[in-house]
């Protein structure tokens, strides 16, 4: 009787140490609203502006998720719910330090942010892929 408690034991144990192991390589990226965009604690960090049914939108995410192990440096957020205009008249954010001042043109847009302070935008999938290709 002793034997077979601890063979299951055994068992829970291994199985408990695969399920850690799964859960613990599954990376997720963060998703924050755009209020909290300097708020983060960090020095250098990425922000992704999305709309949940932009095909480039999702191909991007799924990107990140497959290829980074840095998506601790990545947040996103979702624009549908906020004005934006894609227009002619393009703003770049570089400079901005406060969120109402971020105007957002096309979804995917990638800001790269740095002491609070947005030092680089790049629009566009196959962009952000090639900016990220050369980053990491």
């Amino acid at each position: 009787m002793w034997m077979f408690i601890r063979i299951l034991i055994c068992l829970f144990e291994v199985l408990h140490y695969i399920i850690g192991i799964t859960d613990s390589h599954k990376k997720e990226l963060c998703y924050i609203n755009i209020q909290e965009i300097f708020l983060i604690n960090k020095d250098n960090y990425y922000v992704i502006f999305f709309l949940p049914d932009c095909m480039s939108c999702l191909t991007l995410n799924e990107y990140l998720e497959n290829s980074f192990s840095h998506l601790d440096l990545f947040y996103l957020i979702d624009i549908s719910d906020y004005e934006y205009t894609n227009n002619l008249m393009q703003k770049n954010n570089v400079g901005v330090s406060c969120y109402t001042d971020i105007q957002i043109n096309s979804a995917p847009t990638l800001l790269l942010i740095k002491s609070k302070i947005i030092i680089y935008q790049v629009e566009g999938l196959e962009s952000i892929h090639s900016y990220l290709e050369e980053q990491f």
